[in-house]
């Protein structure tokens, strides 16, 4: 099955929290294109595989995913075993009538990784037998490896004799992977809990602002080009005393929250940490033990905090009109913060009437912004007419601030939060109520 052509010495770990989900079919590529952050045309142009997140509609991250083509209609997905079902169900919702097939090959294939623990593996020679394994240079980083799709048939011992010289360790890869800085799996990144850029996705190849709609698109588009990213997943060095407990909050030593623990593995962990407080901070405290961070040497070496404008807007042909549309910037940009999700963003109007949206007049104060992401159109006059977003508003019960999003708020003559929402869904007419409980549910 392979030939292995170095004598470095490799370490060989079967990951046994990875499975396999095969989407075969005419339109798999399409069906795969309208559901995940990366372009999947990258692949008709020999790459072996690519990473890609598959996103909520409100643009937080359900599913990580590693891609690789096996023929030109066939697709394996491989993803974190204990999700498997959902993300398989996840895919048939979507399917309608596409003619594809999305089956679990967990009972027939394992997911193993071949990696050096003091750099990149290499291109590794081994000869791809079809049907039974695909070998793929890990598309995130080449510090992580290669991974390699075998048939349950295949043991390690066949796979590491045809490396050369190579052990087979267990529990090690996802130490050496926060090392690096590098999340996945839902430990790592618990579904609906944070964006993708956020997870270093931008950073990692997983995100295309370039190959149009997808499931999540809008906010992440947004996010890209004017947002900016103040927390990412970051290493951290433990030195092994540190339970590993997520969620629990990382300190400075002058009390302030810097962010919360992903997950700990040996003397490494992996932490959602505020970027610049982080690397600022004289002391990193967990639970009062000190610990370290840094910032990744994968990372460009000057991390923006705000994302410059891309795609359309520099394109040549574009119009007078739309290069020299200007945003209110002679006016500062108002804060908003959903009290929800935490979503942060800056707007460019709080009220009823924004000066860019001629004509009209919205119903309740509202949080606006003009639409970074689409080019204005031309009224019957030939003048620029503002397209915008509403990012929120007050919640007319509570007074609190909350996005549009499903998770954090609903839409009924006014703007309710979905805590009030709960609270006096029996004074909604019954077929509200109907739509309150579908969104709550949903979300």
């Amino acid at each position: 099955y392979f030939s292995g052509t170095h004598s470095t010495n490799f370490l060989l770990e079967n990951l046994k929290n990875r499975a396999i989900i095969r989407v075969s079919g005419t339109e798999s590529s399409t069906f795969l294109q309208g559901l995940i952050t990366n372009d999947i045309r990258h692949l008709d142009h020999g790459g072996p595989g690519m990473f890609a997140m598959v996103l909520n509609k409100a643009g937080r991250i359900l599913y990580d995913t590693l891609i690789y083509r096996s023929t030109p209609e066939t697709f394996l997905v491989e993803c974190d075993r204990d999700i498997l079902p959902e993300l398989r169900k996840h895919l048939l919702i979507f399917r309608v009538r596409k003619k594809i097939s999305i089956d679990s090959l967990d009972s027939e294939m394992n997911v193993w990784v071949v990696f050096k623990a003091n750099g990149p593996t290499g291109e590794i020679g081994m000869e791809k037998s079809p049907g039974e394994v695909i070998i793929c240079q890990d598309p995130r980083l080449r510090d992580l490896g290669c991974r390699i799709l075998a048939s349950k048939s295949l043991d390690s011992g066949q796979i590491c004799q045809s490396l050369g010289q190579c052990s087979v360790v267990e529990d090690t890869y996802r130490s050496f992977r926060y090392g690096l800085g590098v999340g996945e799996g839902i430990i790592d990144l618990p579904p609906t809990k944070c964006f993708p850029l956020e997870a270093n996705c931008d950073y990692l190849h997983g995100l295309s602002v370039h190959k149009g709609c997808y499931l999540g698109q809008e906010f992440t588009a947004r996010t890209y080009h004017t947002g900016v990213v103040r927390k990412r997943l970051m290493p951290v060095s433990t030195g092994g005393e540190i339970p590993d407990k997520p969620d629990v909050t990382v300190e400075s030593d002058e009390g302030k929250n810097l962010g919360k623990l992903r997950g700990v593995a040996g003397k490494n962990a992996l932490a959602l940490l505020r970027i610049d407080p982080a690397l600022s901070a004289k002391k990193i405290l967990i639970r009062g033990k000190e610990v370290t961070t840094k910032k990744p040497s994968w990372w460009p070496q000057e991390v923006p905090k705000e994302k410059p404008s891309h795609g359309f807007m520099e394109e040549e042909n574009v119009d007078k009109a739309t290069k020299e549309r200007k945003r209110p910037e002679e006016k500062p940009r108002i804060p908003f913060s959903c009290s929800v999700c935490s979503m942060s963003e800056k707007c460019d109007y709080f009220g009823k009437n924004p000066p860019f949206a001629r004509k009209i007049q919205l119903t309740e104060d509202s949080y606006v912004m003009v639409d970074p992401f689409s080019p204005p159109v031309l009224d019957s006059r030939g003048k620029s007419a503002e397209r915008f977003l509403i990012l929120g508003a007050e919640c007319c019960d509570c007074k609190r601030v909350v996005c549009r999003g499903s998770e954090c708020s609903f839409f009924y003559t006014a703007t309710f939060c979905t805590e009030c929402v709960r609270k006096r869904l029996k004074e909604f007419p019954l077929e509200v109520q109907t739509k309150i409980r579908k969104q709550l549910q949903a979300a």
